[in-house]
């Protein structure tokens, strides 16, 4: 047997060469989420027995990471293909929210909420000019969460949100540059064709039931085809802090995380914890999305 292995041709090196994408033959955009930043809000390891911190320096530190590791991951991808545009699908919750509008308590918010609404602007305007840097247009996508309701629920219009404000001084800050485009409606959805892909757009508050989350997703998705008509290949969605993938018959869900992570009431009620982490794909005309990234919002990328 050893001999006849032995005598065995060799196998030859391979002589077919990788093929290399040139840039003008695959051209993809970049989609960003980013959700539930909860601005203002602030816990210590020590409330939390060493689980988990949140305070606006942290935020500001994630937020850094957030940019700088999209950068890494674009400057990686476009050695093989040309990376132009940046959608950012902006999912709401981006401030703690005001004392007793929600079922949230109060005594973890350490901060008013038109400076919660301050820092919002402030930190998704240096987000777009740090990615404008790299990339030729940016489109950005707005819907506002349940955190942000200027009173209680039901006693004002739906768009009566310190998010949706939010994104009306972006929109202003950005109002002469021709390279950012925005889509913000008064509708709590999105529903958008990028790349010859459909994606519904979402806070996800309205989904329903105590299920696994994506699940909950799937059920909302499937209602929303018949309300709309048409159906999405690509449902995103934040709201529950938990970074998740699902595919259906005709595409995927997408949970976003957030930039808070476990916090008081998911550690104490829930016993659930999560990384602090947000979503990053590749959108493709043909294959739709084809890469996907959970960034750590904790890893240092300077």
């Amino acid at each position: 047997i050893v001999r006849a292995v032995e005598a065995l041709p060799r196998v030859p090196a391979p002589r077919k060469t990788r093929r290399k994408h040139l840039k003008k033959d695959h051209i993809e955009d970049v989609g960003i989420i980013i959700s539930d930043c909860h601005i203002g809000q602030e816990f210590s390891l020590e409330e939390t027995g060493g689980l988990g911190e949140y305070n606006l320096d942290i935020f500001k530190k994630r937020v850094e990471n957030l940019q700088y590791g999209a950068t890494d991951i674009v400057e990686l991808h476009s050695q093989m293909y040309v990376l132009d545009t940046l959608h950012i699908f902006c999912l709401g919750d981006i401030v703690a929210g005001m004392n007793d509008v929600g079922a949230w308590s109060p005594i973890y918010i350490n901060m008013p909420i038109f400076e919660q609404f301050v820092e919002g602007v402030d930190a998704l305007a240096r987000m777009i000019e740090h990615w404008l840097e790299i990339f030729k247009e940016i489109k950005f996508y707005g819907v506002y969460g349940n955190h942000g309701r200027a009173s209680k629920r039901g006693s004002e219009k739906e768009y009566v949100n310190w998010d949706f404000m939010t994104y009306q001084f972006l929109m202003s800050r950005f109002k002469n540059n021709p390279r950012v485009k925005f889509n913000v409606p008064k509708t709590w959805w999105i529903f958008e064709e990028i790349r010859s892909h459909k994606f519904l757009v979402v806070h996800g508050d309205d989904m329903r039931g105590m299920s696994w989350p994506a699940k909950s997703l799937l059920d909302f998705e499937q209602k929303m085809m018949t309300i709309l008509r048409d159906i999405p290949d690509y449902t995103v969605a934040g709201h529950y802090h938990s970074a998740a993938e699902l595919s259906t018959n005709h595409g995927k869900v997408l949970l976003n995380g957030s930039f808070v992570g476990g916090d008081v009431y998911s550690l104490k009620n829930l016993q659930r914890s999560s990384i602090p982490e947000q979503k990053m794909f590749g959108i493709h005309d043909k294959r739709g999305i084809t890469w996907t990234y959970d960034l750590n919002l904790k890893i240092d990328r300077r």
